[in-house]
């Protein structure tokens, strides 16, 4: 199985945590980053997709089960009546080999056999008021008809398959916006993959149910990460600020009042205080 690969973008700006490969490249190129609102928004929307998965897993996997079962079903039959209609084809020419002498496996001389018969074909052209000639072109038209017909419908069938291919295509080009390794051709092999995709369930959607025990965990650690690596540059960002009123960022400010004594008030300036990078001390 391929190694899950997934795009930062979704959970936080600018390129992936450092120490790793296994992140894809997040909208930040060349020196470029995004905005801090855009962060929170991707992170949010991250966490967000992660609590949902966890919390809904089982009934999520419960009503992808069931759409699956169900197509499944509709299968089966189709497929029992095809061997049905086969087998009784098959017990068909059996039985006209028999009357004819002809051979099964040769239906192009068991069809002449049959149309020479002129007995075959006359109740039928009376029944029509043609006569048996007549009746036996009637016959060879509809034939020529439904050739055309069967035709005509492998060709729409035909023509709707690669319209349901391409579109696993370009919903393939957008999973890869997302999972970098994605790959469809290799993710078709998987039996599960692919009855997920006949039964209707779009290519990304797919991809995250049969690979939601990587995506969850892996989407978790990358928003975790981001998290921390924006807590770091702040703490970065307020040591390098230069401090208020000429004070220096390593200069210390001693204050001459009790600590128990102080108000909310007091409290809340010494924080800011210390925030900007001031060092408060009391005597």
């Amino acid at each position: 199985m391929q190694d899950i690969v997934i795009d930062l973008q979704l959970f936080a700006d600018g390129a992936g945590a450092s120490g790793g490969e296994g992140a894809a490249q997040g909208g930040a190129q060349d020196g470029q980053t995004t905005g801090d609102n855009s962060a929170d928004a991707a992170q949010a929307r991250a966490e967000e997709y992660a609590r949902f998965k966890e919390q809904y897993r089982t009934e999520y996997d419960s009503e992808v089960q069931n759409i699956v079962q169900s197509r499944l079903k509709n299968a089966n039959r189709q497929i029992e009546a095809a061997n049905k209609y086969r087998d009784q084809t098959s017990r068909i020419l059996e039985t006209l080999a028999l009357k004819y002498g002809g051979d099964v496996n040769d239906p192009d001389s068991l069809l002449q056999s049959i149309e020479a018969d002129d007995g075959f074909y006359e109740e039928a052209a009376a029944e029509r008021g043609l006569t048996v000639d007549q009746y036996k072109q009637f016959m060879r038209l509809e034939s020529e008809n439904k050739q055309f017909r069967e035709a005509a419908e492998r060709r729409q069938q035909q023509a709707r398959s690669d319209s349901i291919y391409q579109e696993w295509q370009e919903q393939a080009a957008k999973t890869r916006q997302y999972y970098k390794g994605f790959d469809l051709q290799k993710e078709i092999q998987n039996p599960n993959f692919s009855k997920l995709l006949r039964s209707g369930v779009d290519v990304k959607t797919a991809f995250e149910v049969i690979h939601k025990d990587e995506i969850i965990p892996a989407a978790m650690q990358v928003a975790t990460q981001k998290a921390t690596q924006k807590v770091s540059n702040a703490v970065a960002a307020n040591r390098a600020r230069p401090a208020e009123n000429g004070l220096g960022a390593g200069n210390a400010v001693e204050s001459g009042v009790n600590i128990e004594n102080l108000t909310r008030e007091q409290m809340e300036d010494l924080k800011r205080r210390a925030a900007r990078g001031e060092l408060i001390t009391f005597t």
